[in-house]
C-alpha cells in the first residue's frame, strides 16, 4: 500500500458494491465482493496483481479517508473455523510498515481494509460499520 502510485490503477467512479462484478467482468474473478457494511464507499480506482506465491490479489483505492481494500484467496486451513454463517464477522488485525488491516473471510475469499495508522485508529470505524 506504501509504494502504490496512483498511475498504477485503473480509474474508477463508483460504489464498492459495483466492485465485485468490475473484478469478475473484467478478471473472471468470482466473490471478490465488497461486505455491504462498505458499499456505499466510493471506488476511485483498481487493480490486480500478483503477490509472491502467484495469487491474484484486488487492490482498490477510496475516496474516503485514505483507505484501501484488498481481496485476495483465502489459504484453505487459515479460512477453517474462520466462517460462519450468518455469524457476525471476525476481523483479524494485521500491522506493517504504519499500515493497519483488518481482514475477514467469506467464501473463500479474504476482505481486507487498510489504512495508514494503528488498531486503535481502524477499530472504530469498522465498528461504526457493523451498526
Amino acid at each position: 500500500a506504501s509504494n502504490l502510485r496512483r498511475t498504477e490503477l485503473e480509474p474508477l467512479h463508483t460504489d464498492a458494491i459495483n466492485i465485485g462484478d468490475y473484478f469478475f467482468m473484467k478478471y473472471q474473478m468470482e466473490h471478490f465482493d465488497v461486505p455491504m457494511a462498505f458499499a456505499d464507499l466510493r471506488a476511485t480506482g483498481a487493480r490486480v496483481f500478483e503477490d509472491q506465491d502467484g495469487h491474484r490479489v484486488a487492490q482498490v483505492a477510496l475516496a474516503e479517508s485514505g483507505l484501501q481494500f484488498f481481496l485476495y484467496p483465502a489459504d484453505a486451513p487459515a479460512a477453517e473455523g474462520t466462517e460462519k454463517k450468518g455469524a457476525a464477522p471476525r476481523w483479524r488485525y494485521v500491522e506493517n510498515e504504519g499500515w493497519t488491516g483488518a481482514v475477514e473471510v467469506r467464501d473463500g475469499v479474504c476482505f481486507m481494509i487498510a489504512m495508514r495508522g494503528t488498531k486503535e485508529d481502524l477499530a472504530p470505524y469498522l465498528a461504526n460499520r457493523q451498526k
